[in-house]
Formats: structure tokens, sequence, C-alpha cells
């Protein structure tokens, strides 16, 4: 078929061109001719279905760049978007371009009216985002625990898998009855011209006009692709985020090093009444925002601290004694500053930059109040 179609549009092309000089017209017909071939390279490549996730990126990338190049974007707009749209794992998301993405469907909400809620997962870890907002705003503007509108209850975190980053997907009005096909959840899908962007330090999936699902056997080799991979970081990692450099230097010790790492849903789905875990995380704010207001009247350290791993964003407490322990013997308040300085990732604390924290590893106890749990760092301190 699509070969007829290169037939007619040929022919009525070289009709049109009789009345053209002779060396114009060669010329035309050599551009058509080097536009054709470089689509169809282009289709070919977009059929493969088994090919190494690497070669496929370079590949995408390279076809993309060669047609900007040649100047042929405009002859084919459908197939420029289709170069713009990658196979992306959660690990490799971008906010740049348009990707495909093969994920579990975990859960739907509809989290107003006609809006819903996809969380969706595919085994991998999201990469950590650098914050630039300014350390103060915390006081004033404190950074969400999660982007939909209510949490999750317990019931539902429970269902959960523990390892790897689950996305909230938005799909606004213009998809009303979209949350129907997926009442149930628990499905793998192909979401295809998915967006994604960041909101408050938090990877957001943007459903758009263009973007499709299609629903996927568990038998799919994509599927099974994703299945594979999840097992093997486990096998692997474990439960240390995928982007922690093993042998990366120690910035933080915790009393307890024999026990193995857990993740923070697994502390937020644990069924204990109270109870301690190792984690490896990241502080992204901390309230009060300098540490000359850490002290409270009486002369007692009392802090919150957000944490955040590829799983989950908390709260978390540090008593006095437990901030003494932390910070060690030097408790003034420069010396104090500067290892929050560290722990935020920030060049000036307190001034308005882009934050990095690196990853550290804390233990994180915790009391369950009814539904709730409220957590707190101990055992833990800065490395000597």
């Amino acid at each position: 078929m699509v070969c007829l179609i290169y037939v007619v549009i040929w022919t009525s092309f070289f009709s049109a061109m009789s009345g053209l000089a002779s060396i114009t017209r060669v010329l035309v017909l050599l551009s058509l001719k080097l536009a054709i071939l470089l689509s169809s390279m282009a289709e070919m490549f977009l059929t493969v279905h088994r090919i190494n996730f690497l070669q496929e990126f370079v590949a995408c990338k390279a076809l993309k760049n060669l047609f900007a190049t040649c100047g042929f974007g405009h002859l084919r707009p459908d197939l420029t978007r289709a170069l713009a749209i990658m196979h992306l794992r959660l690990a490799d998301i971008n906010t740049m371009d348009f990707f495909d993405l093969v994920c579990k469907v975990l859960h739907v909400s509809e989290v107003s009216d006609g809006n819903w809620m996809l969380f969706v997962w595919d085994g991998t870890d999201a990469p950590p985002i650098s914050l630039s907002t300014e350390i103060a705003d915390e006081e004033w503007n404190s950074l969400p625990l999660h982007i939909e509108p209510v949490s999750l209850p317990r019931h539902v975190l429970d269902e959960f898998p523990r390892v790897g980053t689950i996305l909230r997907v938005l799909v606004d009005e213009k998809y009303e009855s979209f949350g129907f096909h997926f009442q149930h959840g628990d499905k793998w899908v192909r979401l295809r011209n998915l967006m994604c962007k960041t909101e408050s330090g938090l990877w957001k999936g943007i459903f758009t006009l263009e973007t499709k699902f299609r629903l996927l056997s568990e038998q799919d080799n994509s599927v099974k692709d994703r299945l594979r991979v999840g097992h093997d970081r486990l096998s692997e990692q474990g439960r240390i985020p995928s982007a922690v450099i093993p042998g990366h230097d120690v910035l933080t010790v915790v009393g307890n090093e024999d026990a193995d790492f857990t993740t923070l849903l697994d502390l937020l789905c644990s069924p204990l009444v109270c109870g301690g875990f190792k984690c490896i995380v990241r502080v992204v704010a901390t309230y009060p925002s300098r540490a000359k207001d850490f002290l409270t009247p009486e002369g007692l350290y009392r802090l919150r601290l957000t944490l955040e791993d590829p799983t989950a964003r908390i709260h978390a407490y540090l008593s006095h004694e437990d901030a003494v322990f932390l910070f060690g013997g030097d408790l003034e308040d420069y010396a104090v500053s500067d290892k929050m300085k560290k722990l935020l990732g920030v060049d000036e604390y307190g001034e308005k930059s882009s934050k990095n924290p690196p990853w550290v590893q804390c233990c994180i106890g915790f009391n369950s109040s009814g539904p709730s749990k409220q957590f707190h760092i101990c055992k833990t301190a800065f490395a000597v």
C-alpha cells in the first residue's frame, strides 16, 4: 500500500514538473527520492519490536536529527512526531519529549469531576529531581508529600509494589470516560505519546491530545521485559535506589549497620504498631528552615525533615536527643548550618539556588496513632 501511494505521488509530481527546466526537474526529483528513502528507512525502523533499548534510543535521535538537518520534516509531520517518540522506562523519563511507556496501572482515582489520575509502575526508579525553591519557602509553602489531592487509603497502598516509582498520570475532562477502562486496576498497558513534567520536585505524567493507550497481555514481550528488569534489579540492588552509586562517599552512618535497607513505602505499609527501619533517602526540606531556629525557647532541638526516595515522600521529626546525636559535639549555629547545607545539597544555606540533595542512609522509627504513623529520625549521625 505504501509503495502504491509513492508511485501515485511520483507520477503526479512528474507530470506537474513537466513545464520546468530539465535541470530543475532532476534536482527536485532527486530530493523527493531522498525524502522517500529516508521515510522508508524510518518506517522500517519503527516496526522493529525486539530491539535493544539503547540502540532504539540512539537510532531515534539519529534519525530525528537527520531529518531536521535535511529539512524534510515538513514533508512528513506524522513521521516527525513518530520519531520524537521513544520507548522509555520510568528510569529514563525527562520533560523534553513525547514517549511510550509500558507500565502496569495499579490504581485509578477520580480526583475531581471528570478528571482521573492513574498510578502506574514499571519496576524502575524515576530520576531524582533538583529543586529550585528557596529553602525558606518551606515555612510558607511546604513541599507536598504527594501530587494527588488526598492521601491514598492504607488498603490501596498495601497493594502497591514496595520497590520502584509509582508515577501519577493526570487525565483531564477531555477523557472523562477514560477511568472506567481501569476500574479494577492491575492491568498492563502501553501509553503512547505521553509527556512528563515536574511539580514540587515530583514527577507527573500528562495525557495530551495525542496520547493513546493499549491494553497488553502479560505474555506480551514488552511486559515480560519489564518484569525481567524488575526482578534483576531486586536481585542485584535490593531496596537501594537505582541512583545510588556503589562505593559513593558516605555522609551519614547508622547504628544498625547489619539491618537490610527498606523503602519509605515499606514504612508506610508496615503492619507494625511501632518499629524502626534503615533507609536510603534524600532530605529535600527542613522546618524550621534555618539552623538558628532549630532550638525551642527552652533550648531544645525540635525540627521536621522532609525525606524522599523513589517510592514515597514523608515527614520525619528530629527530637533533641536524636539531633544532638546527628550533629555531633559541635552544636554552634554555624556548624549545624554547615551540616544542613550538606544534607540539603545547597551551596549557600538560606540562599535561593538549586537543591540537589545527596543520598544518605538513616534509621527511621515510627509510632502508629490510629490509621496514621508519625516518623522520627534516630540512631543516625554524620560520618566523621
